[in-house]
């Protein structure tokens, strides 16, 4: 076994574990901007988790899914009857 050889595994470890971060980071960040929120706090939110990561997004999660506004979706029904 060579010198260079043995953390290569931690390496891509941290690598994956990184990409993970910042795709879920991106996915919170979308899932603000998209969202209506109840006193406007939707853009407090926003920036309190684009300038704080991962921390922030665990109290978004946890916090901040309660504050948002419930959409009712109302389906409408047809009569559309087969001849």
């Amino acid at each position: 076994m060579e010198h260079g050889d043995s953390g290569n595994g931690f390496f891509y470890a941290r690598l994956a574990f990184f990409i993970i971060a910042i795709t879920a980071w991106i996915i919170t960040l979308v899932d603000i901007h998209k969202s209506d929120f109840k006193n406007d706090s939707g853009s407090k939110w926003f920036w309190f988790v684009f300038f704080t990561g991962n921390i922030a997004m665990m109290f978004y999660y946890y916090f901040g899914i309660r504050q948002k506004v419930k959409k009712e979706y109302k389906f409408i029904k047809s009569n559309n009857s087969r001849i």
